[in-house]
């Protein structure tokens, strides 16, 4: 015997008790399920189940009347009679609210009426899955419960509740405290999205006051005469609380058209003035405020073109103004200053511009400028000009690694390195960790020697700093030193440091040529009290150095030829020049009113002084045959050592006398200085000849390097390419590329095509 039929009636029952919220448990839902799969399934109704294709035209307002009537479709007519009867009963309720307290009641009604809903829903399942089945328009039970519920109370109470939410959104924007709360303006909204009527009843009416109301507050925004600033903050506060009010009441979707319609009222309409303003901001040193207008700049297409032309205007304009009243011997100040002008805009770009790479772009191409030419520069005479900033950052190097050095500390000698030159092993190591960062941005890091021009004359002067620094030993860390070396190469390749890290090896090798002498010196040297350490530097590697005739002292000429022994011993088929002009020694003396002094001075100021030994007057001529120097150098030396007042040339410059008032606070006096200030003006005069002279061979080299590959090249690809090779190192001329391009086809390395001149062959 099969299952008893229920009646309409007690699974009307059970729809009552889901309605009213009355013993709501897993008791009723149960039975309920059971009623209707019953019901439905009853083989005692005389009228089969609707066949699918007839249920796929039903209309939604009513399917039961049009087709033959199935326990499905009177079980959906009943169910519609009474849900519709339901919402009659709300909509009576609500009639008796007002404004804010008719959307309260409105939610707390539908709260209700969905929850009932989706359990009626779960009961009827059976329904759901075939009765339902091809129906476009009503497509569930709960889907028609939703079709019920607009037309029985959203569209009669649709301008009362709209209004009333747009209502309190105007208020909260005015900054006026709403009666509504915001969890009633979100729960009418989700049920407008949920019946899929968002768009037409709320959102394109959100959207059109939203446009009322912000074109009127940035017309007298504009009107009040606000500054740029405050512009930027006003409506930078506005998009976020419309942003918060999107994710605290609003469908999620409306964010999109929101945004767009602000930018427009706010950004787009706007541009000139926030522009104007671009130039206040970076004087004000507003990075929130610049951070702001390239937000919001950044998604108005092509609203920040016209900026990146105006950065590297302003930098320009800021570098020379900073740059004018320093005072051009002070290379320090010179230095800092353009590592503070680039390291600001840097960080601006970083924090403010998102590491945009057009802004990274403006920022080189100023710094291309000012970091070559500028006021500093201009101070010096015509002729120095082109090097000067190259020696300046050279001299700025050399005190970074010299003893004495102001910077305290390895993590501040690290940080200024990375300033003058980047480390690529930490660009390496950002790239590993953030591979979808734009590689541009990340590169463009603070790198002083990247925007020199000829940077083949910087490494020419830094080479002879280097190599004075190590000679006197006056290097402030082998570890700073080592680790400026591997920043150079990584930059710019092993060519640039080749020199440079050979001469750090020639330094070790001496240290070990140095010990091994001590442990091997004959007993005559032994006698001696002279201290002595020696340097061998390599021909080719080191700097050239002036080499000079002198007569040293009997002690220090025996110390001397006793290493020229050893060395020869250890090495043959060398040969050894001595560098009089860079050695360094100290003597003590207590001839000056008895104090003790300990005098750092050069080997031909030492032979010098100790001529003083034997009488306390020379005439210039028989100082320069005793010390056996040329008259030029004895007259540099013999300045130096008047200049620091420890010797007298009288007015008729015909006797040399000790000064033996000479008096200095200090006990250890290093004269030695004022002899290499003099080297060093006459060294960096002479640089450019030997740099051009260099750039000759690379470029000749290049040449070949470059034809032997491709054997045959037309001049404008063969001129592309050479510049393109040696911009790293210099910025060649094209008037000394033709020369050399002259030079190679003389020595029949390459040749002219003879059909067409315009062409070159190699010449294996």
């Amino acid at each position: 015997m099969g299952p008893l039929v229920p009646t309409i009636e007690e699974i009307l029952k059970g729809l009552d008790c889901m309605y009213r919220r009355e013993n709501i448990g897993p008791g009723l839902w149960m039975n309920q399920h059971q009623l209707i799969y019953n019901y439905c399934n009853s083989t005692s109704m005389a009228t089969p189940l609707a066949p699918p294709t007839m249920i796929q035209a039903t209309p939604i307002e009513s399917p039961h009347k049009t087709y033959v009537e199935t326990p499905c479709h009177r079980i959906y007519s009943k169910f519609e009679d009474y849900i519709t009867n339901y919402c009659e009963e709300v909509s009576e309720k609500l009639l008796e609210f007002k404004a804010e307290q008719l959307l309260e009641a409105y939610c707390r009604e539908w709260s209700d009426y969905r929850f009932s809903s989706n359990v009626m829903h779960s009961t009827a399942d059976y329904l759901n899955r075939h009765y339902f089945q091809g129906s476009k328009e009503v497509k569930s039970m709960f889907h028609m419960t939703l079709v019920i519920w607009q037309k029985s109370i959203i569209d009669f109470f649709q301008d009362q509740l709209i209004g009333a939410v747009l209502e309190a959104i105007q208020a909260a924007r005015e900054g006026q405290k709403s009666i509504i709360d915001n969890r009633f303006i979100a729960e009418f909204l989700r049920s407008l999205v949920e019946m899929e009527i968002y768009e037409e009843f709320f959102e394109i009416d959100f959207l059109k006051t939203t446009q009322e109301f912000y074109t009127l507050e940035i017309q007298n925004l504009l009107n009040s005469n606000v500054s740029g600033r405050e512009y930027l903050q006003k409506i930078h506060q506005r998009i976020q609380e419309e942003q918060i009010r999107t994710q605290l009441c609003l469908h999620g979707g409306t964010w999109t058209p929101l945004s767009n319609l602000l930018l427009q009222i706010m950004v787009r309409d706007q541009l000139t003035f926030i522009h104007s303003n671009f130039e206040a901001l970076l004087d004000a040193q507003a990075d929130l405020e610049l951070k702001i207008l390239y937000d919001l700049c950044s998604k108005v297409p092509n609203s920040l073109k016209s900026l990146y032309g105006a950065l590297e205007t302003y930098i320009k304009k800021y570098a020379e103004d900073s740059l004018t009243p320093l005072d051009p011997r002070d290379h320090q100040t010179y230095v800092r200053t353009l590592l503070d002008i680039i390291d600001r805009f840097q960080s601006i770009i970083d924090c403010s511009f998102s590491m945009d790479p057009y802004f990274l772009k403006a920022l080189d191409s100023a710094a291309m400028v000012f970091v070559n030419e500028n006021p500093v520069i201009s101070k010096f005479p015509k002729n120095q000009r082109p090097m000067k900033s190259y020696d300046l950052i050279a001299k700025f190097c050399d005190g970074m690694m010299r003893k004495g050095s102001k910077i305290e500390g390895e993590i501040e000698m690290e940080e200024t390195q990375r300033k003058v030159i980047p480390d690529q092993s930490l660009i390496s190591e950002i790239i590993k960790n953030e591979p979808k960062r734009s590689k541009i941005a990340i590169f463009k890091k603070i790198k002083l020697l990247e925007y020199l021009h000829d940077k083949d004359i910087f490494l020419k002067i830094y080479t002879k700093h280097f190599a004075r620094r190590l000679i006197n030993g006056q290097s402030a860390s082998e570890e700073a030193e080592t680790s400026f070396i591997a920043k150079l190469t990584e930059e710019f390749g092993c060519e640039y440091t080749f020199r440079l890290q050979k001469m750090v090896q020639d330094t070790q090798i001496s240290k070990d040529l140095s010990s091994g002498f001590k442990d091997q010196k004959s007993e005559a040297s032994r006698a001696t009290k002279i201290e002595f350490g020696i340097q061998v530097l390599s021909t080719g590697t080191w700097p050239s150095f002036q080499l000079i005739n002198l007569n040293l002292p009997r002690d220090l000429m025996t110390t001397v030829e006793g290493f020229s022994e050893f060395y020869n011993r250890k090495f043959s088929g060398r040969k050894l020049s001595w560098v009089h002009t860079q050695s360094r020694g100290e003597l003590t003396s207590m001839a000056f009113k008895g104090k003790k002094y300990v005098f750092g001075v050069t080997t031909p100021q030492m032979v010098i002084m100790m001529l003083f030994n034997e009488q306390l007057s020379y005439s210039p001529e028989k100082l320069r045959e005793a010390s056996g120097m040329d008259q030029k150098s004895a007259q540099i030396v013999l300045g130096s050592l008047a200049k620091s007042g420890i010797l007298k040339i009288e007015d008729s410059e015909d006797e040399v006398c000790l000064n033996l008032n000479y008096s200095n606070k200090k006990v250890r006096v290093d004269l030695s200085r004022i002899t290499v200030d003099a080297q060093e003006t006459k060294e960096t005069e002479a640089v450019q000849k030997v740099v051009d002279e260099n750039r000759t061979f690379i470029i000749s080299a290049a040449i070949v390097r470059i034809m032997k590959m491709r054997k045959q090249s037309t001049h404008q690809n063969l001129m592309t390419e050479l510049i393109d090779q040696l911009k790293t190192r210099f910025k060649p001329k094209v008037e000394l590329i033709k020369k050399c391009i002259g030079i190679m086809i003389e020595k029949e390395y390459i040749r002219r095509n003879e059909k067409d001149r315009d062409i070159y062959e190699y010449r294996a």
